[in-house]
Formats: C-alpha cells, sequence, structure tokens
C-alpha cells in the first residue's frame, strides 16, 4: 500500500513530467531538437511510466535520424502502457519501416485490437500487409480504414497500388482521384495515376497528371521515368527522350531511365545513340539483365544476330529463367542457320513455359529447317491442343503436313485456319493448291471464288493452277468467275510488328 509521502512524490514526479513534456514540444516548434529531445528525456526520467513522453521522444529521434534510439523508445513507451493504442501503433510503424515485417505486423494487430476503430492502425497494418506480400489482407485492412475514414489519404494510395497490381486500373484511378480531391498536390498520388493511366492506355491523361507530378515534385526521377513512358505510349518519342534525360541528370545511377530511353532512340531509329546508352548502364551496373537484353535486342534488329546472340547468352548467365531471352537467343540462331542451337535453346524455353504456344511454334520451325518435319508436326499439333483457337498453328501445321505429302490432313489443317479467320488469304489460296493437286477442282474453284474477295494477285496465283492452258495476264478470261468487285484489286498489305522491348 501506498503512503501519503509515496503518493506525493508520484504526484510531483507526474507534474515534473508533464511541464517537461510541454517544454519539449515548445522545442520542437521552434525546431530546437536538442534541446527538444533533452526535455523529453527529463520527462521520463521523472515518470518512467509516461508513455506519451516516450511517444514523443520517439518520433523527434526518428525525425533526427536516430531510428533505433526512436524505436527503443517506442518500445519502453508499450512497455510502460501496454494498453496505449497510440504507443503501440508508433512502435508498429517503426518496425515497418525498418523492415521488420513479421514484428510490426504482430505489434499492429494489438493497436487494432485495442481501437478497432483507430483508421490509422488500420491503415498501417494494411500497409505492413502489402509489403510482407499478404495482399489479400492487406486490401482488407485499407477497405475497413477507409470505410472508418472517407478521408484517409494513405489507405486510398495504398488499397489504389494494390488494385493497381491486380490489374484493376479503373478502381485505381477512382481511388487517386478522391485523393486529389481533396489534396490537389499530393505527389503520391499524382505519381501513381499517371501510372494508372498507362496501363489503360490512356497516355494522354497519364502525360497531363505526371506533368502535374513534375511540378510537386521536380526532383522525383521516377516521375520523369514515366512521363517519358508516356509520351513513348503517345508517340511522342522527342519529348520521351527529354523527360528519360531528366530522370537521369536528377539520378544518374538510375537504370529504368537509360533502359526507357534505349528504346526511345531505337525507335527514333538512332540504333547507334540506342546502343551507347546499353553500354552506359552496363558500365556502371555490369549485371544490369534488361540493358544485355536491349542491348541484344538492337544488335539482332539491325542484322547483326552474332553478338546479338552473346547478348542474350549473357542475359541467361545472370538469369536463368529469362523465357523471352531464350526465345531472342533461339531466333538469332536461326538467322545464323545453326538450328541445332536454336532447337536446343526453344527447348529450353518450353522447359520453363510448356505452355507457351509462340514458343512451340518457333521449336517446330527449327525442327522443320533441321529436316526433322515428323517431330516439328507433333509440336504444332501441341500447340493447338494448348490453344485450339491458335490459327498460327494450324497454319504451320498445315505446311509441316504438306511436307510430308500428307495433303487430306493438311487440307484439314488449313480448314481449322480458315474456320478460326475466314480471311486468311495465304491458308486459303494453300487450301484451293491442295484441292487442285487432289483432282478436287469445284471444291478448288469454290476456294477460287472467296480468294478473289481477299487478295487478286493470291487469286491469280490459284487461276493458274486451275488453268494452266490460260494466260495469268488474260483478265477477261477469267473475269466470268469473279464478283465483279473482285476486280478492283488487292486490299493493304499486314504490317509485321516490331519485336517488343520489356520495362
Amino acid at each position: 500500500m501506498l503512503t501519503s509521502d509515496r503518493l506525493q512524490e508520484q504526484k510531483r514526479g507526474r507534474d515534473f513530467a508533464q511541464w517537461y513534456l510541454e517544454l519539449g514540444r515548445e522545442y520542437a516548434r521552434d525546431n530546437m531538437l536538442d534541446a527538444a529531445i533533452s526535455a523529453y528525456r527529463q520527462a521520463v526520467k521523472a515518470d518512467p511510466t509516461f508513455s506519451t513522453a516516450f511517444v514523443e521522444l520517439g518520433k523527434i529521434l526518428v525525425n533526427s535520424g536516430l531510428e533505433d534510439q526512436g524505436l527503443e523508445a517506442y518500445r519502453r513507451a508499450v512497455r510502460s502502457n501496454p494498453s496505449d493504442p497510440n504507443a503501440v501503433l508508433h512502435l508498429g510503424q517503426e518496425l515497418e519501416k525498418s523492415g521488420r515485417l513479421k514484428e510490426a505486423i504482430r505489434v499492429l494487430r494489438t493497436a487494432v485490437e485495442l481501437a478497432p476503430a483507430h483508421s490509422v492502425a488500420r491503415s498501417a497494418l494494411g500497409i505492413a500487409c502489402y509489403n510482407a506480400g499478404d495482399y489479400d489482407q492487406a486490401e482488407r485492412e485499407l477497405r475497413e480504414a477507409i470505410r472508418l475514414d472517407p478521408c484517409h489519404v494513405t489507405a486510398h494510395v495504398g488499397l489504389g497500388v494494390i488494385m493497381c497490381q491486380r490489374g484493376e486500373y479503373r478502381e485505381a484511378v477512382d481511388l487517386f482521384t478522391k485523393v486529389l480531391d481533396l489534396y490537389p498536390d499530393n505527389g503520391v498520388a499524382l505519381f501513381n495515376l499517371g501510372w494508372a493511366h498507362i496501363r489503360l492506355e490512356d497516355f494522354d491523361a497519364a502525360i497531363s497528371t505526371l506533368k502535374r507530378a513534375s511540378d510537386v515534385s521536380p526532383n522525383d526521377h521516377q516521375v520523369f521515368n514515366n512521363l517519358g513512358f508516356a509520351y513513348t505510349g503517345a508517340g511522342l518519342l522527342r519529348e520521351a527522350v527529354k523527360a528519360f534525360a531528366r530522370a537521369i541528370r536528377l539520378s544518374p545511377y538510375y537504370a529504368p531511365a537509360y533502359i526507357n530511353l534505349s528504346c526511345a532512340w531505337f525507335k527514333l531509329g538512332q540504333s547507334s545513340k540506342a546502343l551507347d546508352v546499353c553500354n552506359e548502364v552496363i558500365a556502371f551496373q555490369p549485371e544490369c539483365v534488361q540493358a544485355y537484353y536491349n542491348k541484344g535486342m538492337i544488335l539482332f534488329r539491325t542484322g547483326n544476330p552474332d553478338d546479338a546472340a552473346t547478348m542474350f547468352r549473357k542475359v541467361i548467365s545472370l538469369r536463368p529463367d529469362y523465357v523471352d531471352a531464350f526465345v531472342a537467343l533461339g531466333r538469332a540462331y536461326l538467322a545464323m542457320r545453326q538450328f541445332d542451337r536454336a532447337r536446343d535453346a526453344f527447348g529450353r524455353t518450353l522447359a520453363l513455359k510448356p505452355d507457351n504456344t509462340r514458343i512451340h511454334l518457333l521449336l517446330g520451325s527449327a525442327l522443320e529447317q533441321l529436316g526433322r518435319i515428323h517431330e516439328a508436326v507433333q509440336t504444332y499439333r501441341a500447340a493447338t491442343r494448348i490453344r485450339p483457337d491458335f490459327s498460327g498453328a494450324y497454319y504451320r501445321l498445315g505446311l509441316a503436313l504438306v511436307r510430308l505429302r500428307r495433303l487430306p490432313d493438311a487440307i484439314d489443317a488449313f480448314e481449322h485456319v480458315l474456320r478460326i479467320h475466314p480471311h486468311h488469304v495465304q491458308a486459303r489460296l494453300k487450301m484451293g493448291r491442295l484441292l487442285t493437286t487432289l483432282g478436287l477442282r469445284e471444291r478448288a474453284l469454290k476456294e477460287y471464288k472467296l480468294l478473289a474477295d481477299l487478295d487478286r494477285d493470291a487469286a491469280d496465283a490459284l487461276f493458274d493452277m486451275l488453268y494452266p492452258e490460260q494466260s495469268v495476264k488474260s483478265a477477261k478470261r477469267k473475269r466470268h468467275l469473279l464478283p465483279a468487285h473482285a476486280l478492283a484489286g488487292p486490299g493493304p498489305a499486314a504490317r509485321a510488328p516490331s519485336p517488343a522491348f520489356h520495362y
């Protein structure tokens, strides 16, 4: 039982502690940090159970760069009053910042249990769960924080980031926009809103948003990198180059900006500049996988598959699971007519991605070049089983079956192509030729008439096979077989896409 003297002593201690606390706050407001720290230390010395003083001491220590001492102050705050949700919250937040996520989540759960309606505690727990990779729990906590406080900025931004990762970009845009309705100059919301617009391929909106972000955060290299990315998407490549260059000036060792700059230069037709940029990255970051990959792609596209293959092998040595590097290496070997190596590269790729139908086609091509047509047929059939609507696999299957003289099976393959893509000119031409070879002239003539609607030159080629005795230049002799509108000539040809660079 406490004596009267002991009670009086405790009261005096609390009074002194409160006085030092107020003094510390005054010093802190005046930015007299050393004096503030001294005053807070006196407060907790006068009353070792004063959790509020420990918390405020922890804050100012952390803000002064003394994170370890600040963390210890938060721990003492919790020990002095384990039921103080504010003390528990600050300890959890500091643990999360220091990367001690498992302990942070445990402590922040305690804060939520102590104060279930505390939106900041909910949000902090959500952020910690997100950083620990538990996105489902993070989403639940952040949504609850928003329910408790519809204006909670951190919860809106955190939930928006999760929605971006889930591919729910529209909801992410709504969340970031709500923050900006309250705080138009919130740089984090602007940055993430710009990225969401990029993912939605709304490049004009992305450019507008990221320009605002650059005004708010003129020294943030990531803002300018993303702005350059948006310019690239909009086809404004000169502007993209300027934005990436600005990002590099702000952060000379920020590799993503160099990678994106190399892509922009390449798209502008400046291959030598693109290669120079890749070499710059490699000089200061010798293990930058993307730099070697981009350099290899540029070399390949500029007609140097040998050196390109060297780059792709380097990528694989650094990242043995880099699927695109195996694919690119196989393509380089095909270009060099090193078909055994191409087959091996595509085979290793399939071991990593057995359901990738594009790789099945490339492997089949290498096998055909090696004369292993039966194996190629099996590879193409595997692709059609994985993806029954893949017309390219059926087309290559048909060509391989023709080489094996399995003409009825080839016709069946081309029929699959035409069921998927009725306007596939080459498949219809191959079909017509096979039907003619098999003596099925009526069916071949039907294909000819259908082909005439698609491509006059292809129709002429089939006509010459059907009627070898007639001149290919004699349009009058074919006119009775053609629909009137087919005489206008061929339509525009499809353009092959350029290889994609990965960012």
